[in-house]
C-alpha cells in the first residue's frame, strides 16, 4: 500500500486551510472603524475589549444596543441579554466596527 495518495490529500487539505486563513485575514483587515452616523437599525456592531471582541445589535430609535452583558454592568459575570445605552456598551472605548 502506497502512502502517496494519503500524503497528497493531506497536502491538499493543508493548502486549502492556508488559503482560507489568508482569506479570513484579508476580510478582517477590510473592516474599518464606523461612525455613529453610518450605523443603521439592526446592524451588528463590535467593540474591542482587550481580551475579546464584544458584539451587540444597534437600536436606531434611541441609540441603544442589545447585547449579552452582566446584569449589573460589564464587570458582573451573571450574564443576561439586555438593552443598554451605546456609551455603556462601548464601556470607555472610543470606536467600534
Amino acid at each position: 500500500m502506497s502512502l502517496a495518495p494519503i500524503i497528497s490529500d493531506t497536502i491538499s487539505v493543508i493548502e486549502k486551510l492556508k488559503f482560507l486563513r489568508q482569506k479570513i485575514k484579508h476580510e478582517n483587515s477590510q473592516l474599518r472603524l464606523r461612525n455613529i452616523n453610518e450605523v443603521e437599525n439592526g446592524d451588528v456592531i463590535k467593540v474591542n475589549r482587550g481580551l475579546y471582541d464584544h458584539y451587540g445589535i444597534f437600536v436606531e430609535d434611541n441609540q441603544h444596543v442589545i447585547h449579552y452583558t452582566g446584569e449589573n454592568g460589564p464587570n458582573d459575570f451573571n450574564g443576561i441579554v439586555r438593552e443598554t445605552s451605546l456609551s455603556e456598551f462601548l464601556n470607555g472605548a472610543n470606536d467600534f466596527k
